[in-house]
């Protein structure tokens, strides 16, 4: 009988040792002691039988197995069943150790105000739940985390500022119930429940819960719960909590429902908005959503008699804010020159620092709207503006040799980084344009992305003007804005909200950084120090006031030695330098001319997720505690 027919357990049994296999068979040991021989050198052996016949010695063995393994059936069941009890009285003692130490550990828990581990092996406070940092070791303090939970834990509820995709960080505030809204008047709170909200009967002295109650979609009949910011689709509106169509006839003038979406999603634009009667190809929603242009009231029946939607598309939006910025009153200041020609070579360079705001302040939530953030594999980067739908405007060394190989996107609409605003949209970059003449001293520091996927323009979405003409001169005060660090050195100081700071224009760069040119370069900065751009800015713009312009981009976040340091002013590509160099680019691509630029991985190499920024991880930040 062959061992391999025994379960792995018996194999290792006691009564076993001393019994070696030989040919797959196991030995008697009382034959060898007989007289019995082995066989050895290849050589078969023999034996001796009473009746003076021989036969091999393999056959000796088997008959002297059958005796041995006579003598196992009946030893292993024993056995056997012995050691299962064994093993379940282990397992059983292991159960009422772990649950004792569990309730252990949950008591310990409770005596801290803490909530137990779903492992048990730890717990961690409330507070804790759901705020980015792992605290378990099963990460369960983490999981199933809704963005709800998230704002609640960041402390961004309640603070009129939508943080959610679905609006729920701004539901429920002031005392009122879970998902009504709140609003005030002359010091009295009125909640209204969501049934309320949008339907077409303002309760709120602002109308706040009239606004954003129309979307366009890419789809008809369009059954996704959340509010989507196109500018072009089929016109849906929303009643009794739900994204119904619109359905159109050819009698109706839709001509000032148009007006009003377009209005309210995407401001100030360029020309007349289009819009078409399309036929229904779908399968019929229950509900729909009918206009009466005479009474220029909504009603919602289940029935569309002649089947068609309404398709709309708004105009591209104009360039700029449209949050009026004003021009702040600047005291006059006698200042003395910044000379650094006394500085050594290696000193008078850039500093290496690159991405490079210290001493600023929170900016207005859309008032820079064509400011993006700029993702590198899933990690806040730099910064850009928003020429195009398809074209970003940003540094050169963002895109340096060094990153090129990176996964990039871009946030656009964004105002904070850890959000999930429905504002906000994300696109990745598919090529990079960098000025010919840029080089390791970061002069002609400019570049272009292009996006894989066209942005939706809108009021939290627009692109930016640029500087035609502007010159800032010496002393006038522009603004520069982005997320980057607050504290020069501290890459954890980056600013979750977007930050801004109001810096003088100096008269001339050569002082600070001599061998580059005023032509191509702007300097602004403090004698003193204590506000400038830093780490994470580069590439965003430095606006500033013309009295014929208005708000312009006047200036490129590039490079400055360390941050708001005294004497030290920041640098920004100028540009009104760069300018034709920018729509030329462009006209030669609109004209598929050909262009020196860097096709980029679009493929995500890591996780997709829904990332407040972003929608790529790479896999060396899963599971890095963060």
């Amino acid at each position: 009988m062959q061992l391999s027919y025994l379960p792995e357990r018996v194999k290792n049994l006691p009564f076993l040792v001393g019994h070696e296999p030989v040919n797959g068979f196991v030995t008697n040991p009382r034959t060898q002691a007989n007289g019995g021989t082995s066989a050895r050198g290849g050589q078969t052996a023999h034996a001796e039988m009473p009746n003076g016949s021989t036969r091999h010695a393999e056959q000796e063995t088997a008959v002297n197995n059958v005796q041995t393994f006579t003598h196992l059936k009946e030893s292993v069941p024993s056995i056997v069943q012995s050691q299962q009890a064994e093993a379940k009285s282990k397992d059983h003692e292991s159960r009422r150790i772990a649950s004792r130490q569990a309730n252990s550990s949950s008591s310990l828990c409770q005596q801290d105000e803490k909530v137990p581990c779903n492992d048990s092996r730890g717990c961690y406070f409330p507070t804790e739940k759901c705020d980015g940092l792992i605290q378990c070791h099963d990460a369960s303090d983490e999981l199933q985390c809704s963005c709800f939970e998230r704002m609640h834990s960041a402390g961004k509820r309640c603070d009129s500022y939508p943080d959610c995709p679905d609006f729920s960080d701004e539901r429920g505030c002031d005392g009122c119930s879970p998902w009504e809204l709140s609003c005030e008047e002359n010091g009295t709170i009125t909640c209204v429940p969501e049934a309320a909200l949008c339907d077409g009967h303002s309760d709120c002295a602002d109308n706040s819960d009239e606004q954003l109650c129309s979307r366009l979609s890419r789809r008809q009949a369009d059954t996704s719960p959340l509010l989507t910011l196109h500018n072009e689709g089929y016109l849906e509106l929303k009643r009794d909590g739900f994204w119904r169509p619109l359905c159109a006839d050819l009698e109706t003038n839709y001509a000032e429902v148009v007006m009003d979406h377009c209005d309210e999603v995407v401001g100030s634009r360029h020309t007349e908005d289009i819009q078409n009667l399309v036929p229904f190809t779908g399968t019929g929603p229950t509900m729909w959503v009918h206009y009466n242009d005479t009474s220029k009231t909504f009603s919602v029946s289940s029935h569309c008699g002649q089947h068609l939607l309404l398709y709309v598309k708004c105009s591209v939006p104009t360039c700029g804010s449209q949050t009026v910025r004003k021009r702040e009153s600047r005291p006059v200041r006698q200042r003395r020159k910044i000379n650094l020609y006394e500085k050594s070579v290696e000193s008078s360079r850039p500093h290496r620092g690159l991405n490079r705001i210290v001493g600023g302040r929170e900016a207005e939530a859309n008032v820079w709207s064509f400011a993006v953030g700029i993702i590198g594999d899933g990690k806040y980067h730099c910064g850009g503006t928003i020429l195009t739908s398809e074209w970003i405007l940003t540094v050169s060394h963002c895109f340096s040799d060094f990153y090129i190989q990176r996964n990039f996107e871009v946030q656009a609409g964004m105002y904070r980084r850890g959000s999930w605003s429905p504002f906000e949209q994300t696109s990745v970059v598919s090529r990079v344009i960098r000025h010919p003449e840029f080089n390791s001293l970061l002069q002609n520091d400019v570049a272009l992305l292009k996006l894989e996927t066209p942005l939706h323009l809108n009021r939290w979405v627009r692109p930016v003007c640029l500087a035609r003409d502007l010159q800032p001169k010496e002393e006038d005060y522009c603004t520069v804005a982005g997320w980057g660090t607050q504290i020069e050195g501290e890459t954890q100081s980056k600013s979750d909200t977007m930050m801004e700071v109001d810096v003088p224009i100096l008269d001339t760069c050569i002082n600070s950084f001599p061998g580059y040119s005023d032509e191509s370069l702007i300097c602004a900065g403090y004698e003193e120090g204590m506000k400038d751009a830093c780490a994470g800015d580069s590439g965003g713009p430095l606006m500033c006031l013309g009295d014929s312009e208005g708000w312009v981009q006047a200036g490129i976040v590039s490079f400055g030695r360390g941050c708001a340091r005294p004497n030290e002013p920041g640098s920004y590509s100028r540009i009104t330098h760069f300018r034709s160099w920018i729509m030329e680019t462009l006209g030669r691509i609109d004209e598929n001319g050909s262009l020196p630029a860097i096709d980029l991985q679009t493929k995500c190499l890591g996780s997709l997720c829904q990332l407040p920024a972003g929608n790529c991880l790479q896999a060396k930040y899963v599971c890095d505690k963060e």
